[in-house]
Formats: structure tokens, sequence, C-alpha cells
């Protein structure tokens, strides 16, 4: 079984909690998925995955327990942007992973996708606080660091690399001023306002 969590309109949290979720009535997820085309219920595995609604008075926030072999994991900015690009909603249900497999940080905002029904007895109200897991980090910084971590193993200069365009836009922006003297090996140095300098190899 896993924890998952669903917001609810203040005026029908105790109708849902009494009578569940139907995945007929509350399906907003609809794709090919485990080998066939089904319907989904779209939830958060974190109450806090949804800042808005978490901060919301006007609705409740439900706990779910479901039954993991009927959950799958989500990327949500996929599906926004699939919206208008076909191929990026096929992306979207490509990259969809059973929920046991999900490690925090693999997406940038994960959602988790219940394909059943929820019976009553498996929903009720949330303690957001204390249901809230407590991440080092938000979803979008851990998935960030992923990347990059994953990238340092294949180009020991990436962090030359970041750097030097971070720095060079701020000079295009009037961040910084960008001084590259001929006889320092290609070396580049940053200058801002205040007299703080870097020096940065310029990138091949």
């Amino acid at each position: 079984m896993v924890n998952l969590y669903f917001y609810i309109p203040s005026q029908i949290a105790d109708e849902v909690v009494f009578s569940g979720l139907s995945l007929s009535k509350w399906a907003n997820r609809e794709g090919y998925i485990s080998g066939g085309w089904r319907k989904c219920i779209a939830t958060l595995l974190n109450p806090k995955d949804d800042m808005q609604l978490y901060e919301s008075t006007d609705h409740m926030c439900l706990k779910i327990t479901a039954p993991h072999t009927y959950c799958k994991v989500a990327d949500n900015y996929l599906f926004e942007a699939g919206k208008d690009i076909p191929d990026i909603m096929d992306m979207y249900w490509k990259n969809v992973i059973p929920v046991m497999e999900y490690k925090f940080g693999t997406f940038i905002k994960p959602e988790a996708l219940i394909m059943a029904t929820v019976i009553p007895g498996r929903v009720t109200f949330a303690n957001k606080k204390a249901d809230s897991i407590t991440l080092t980090g938000d979803n979008r910084e851990l998935y960030l660091c992923n990347h990059l971590e994953a990238l340092h193993t294949v180009d020991s200069d990436l962090n030359n690399k970041l750097l030097y365009h971070y720095f060079k836009n701020a000079a295009l922006t009037g961040g910084c001023t960008e001084y590259c003297p001929e006889d320092t090996g290609g070396k580049t140095i940053f200058i801002n306002a205040g007299g703080s300098y870097v020096t940065l190899d310029k990138p091949e």
C-alpha cells in the first residue's frame, strides 16, 4: 500500500471520505498505460507538492491508501506542456513508472496516477503537516542536482562551463564586465560592480 494525497473542495470533502473516489467520476488523466488505454486519478506524493492548494482555505487534503500495483508516477510538467504539443504528451505516458520504483528527484514535478476506484475506508482526512515528506530540498532542487551529478560523470569541465556561461550572460545584461586578455591562455576574467572577480577558461 502507498499513501497519496488529493485536494478536494471543502464543501464536498465529507461526501468523498464517505463514498470514496470513483474512477468514472474523478479520473482526470486518460492514456496508454500498463498495456492498455486507461483512465487515472492524478494525485500527489506529498501534500506540499501543490503549495497553492496546501495553503488554500477552500480545499481539504485527503489521504488515500492505495495498493501500489494500481499506482504509477508521472511528470506533471510534461503533462502540462503536452496539452499543446502531442509529442510531449506521448513522452508523458511513455515515461510513467511504477510508484515503488520512483526515487525523489526523478521528475521535476511528480504526480501519482491511481488506475482504480478508491473504495470507502481508504480515503481519510490528511494531517498536512504530519503527512508532508521532509526532503533535503524540494523536488525541483533534487531534480536539477541529479542531472548535474549525471553530467559531471561525462564532463570533467562542467563547473567551468556552467560558471562561464552564467557570467557571460551577466556581462551581456550589464551585471559584470568581461575581460579576455590575449596572454592568459584563453582565460576570461569577469568583474562585477563591487570589484569581485572570477577567472574562468573559455570553453572550447
